[in-house]
């Protein structure tokens, strides 16, 4: 964080083009250091079992409406269609952990864009009933990208695993996203898949469950019509 902020001020003293261009070199790699980092504690939190799921109302739409907004740009660069639906079988309003919700949703995201150069991503949420009362909120972002083997399949969600070693070193990454993901997941009373196919594209989903909300309460003014001589009281 303080390399960033450093490298920003810099930005604001009118460096020259050489310049500018190192500085956003710097400002790239330390962001994608500040990814790593946070994806260790992440996962350090969860294998010592100190990860809180919090609830609270949140609106489906809206997650996903900030999850794509975050991604927009990398789409438009590499000239994607990012598309989103959100089922009629979703209410409105609904009470669970939205941050952990969003962290997935934008992980299967940022990793969906990666690995598709061309064509559309799209995120696609609905709602099944659960036990007790409960919803199972189901999300799932499909590609049109490179696809994965069936033999990596299962390894996929292990933590330090990706692709094979030649995808590793063209696309980056540290291999934590999709095993944090799982376990948040998992965390919720749910899971995470994928179903994919070598030249297709894949599509990741994840479930977890929630509850019904309720929607919020607006207050009322109560108005009073007053006299002219009332007024001057």
């Amino acid at each position: 964080n303080a390399i960033l902020g450093m490298a920003q001020l810099l930005e604001l003293e009118s460096p020259t083009e050489k310049q500018l261009d190192r500085l956003r070199r710097i400002e790239d790699a330390s962001a994608h250091l500040l990814d790593i980092v946070n994806d260790i504690l992440d996962l350090a939190k969860i294998e010592a079992g100190t990860v809180a799921v919090h609830s609270e109302p949140f609106n489906v739409a809206k997650v996903i409406e900030q999850s794509t907004a975050l991604l927009a740009d990398k789409a438009r660069i590499k000239r994607l269609t990012l598309h989103s639906t959100t089922d009629d079988s979703v209410p409105q309003h609904l009470v669970g952990d939205a941050r952990r919700i969003e962290q997935i949703l934008v992980n299967f995201l940022s990793n969906a864009i990666k690995f598709t150069h061309q064509g559309k991503v799209s995120v696609q949420a609905s709602c099944l009933q659960a036990p007790a009362g409960r919803l199972v909120l189901r999300m799932e972002v499909s590609d049109t990208g490179i696809g994965i083997a069936p033999e990596q399949l299962d390894s996929l969600f292990m933590p330090f695993r990706q692709l094979d070693h030649g995808n590793a070193r063209r696309y980056g990454g540290t291999g934590l996203g999709l095993a944090i993901s799982r376990q948040l997941a998992r965390a919720m009373d749910g899971d995470c898949g994928v179903r994919s196919k070598v030249g297709q594209g894949s599509t990741f989903w994840f479930a977890v469950q929630v509850d019904l909300g309720t929607p919020p309460v607006v207050p009322t003014i109560k108005s009073t019509e007053l006299k002219p001589d009332d007024a001057l009281r």
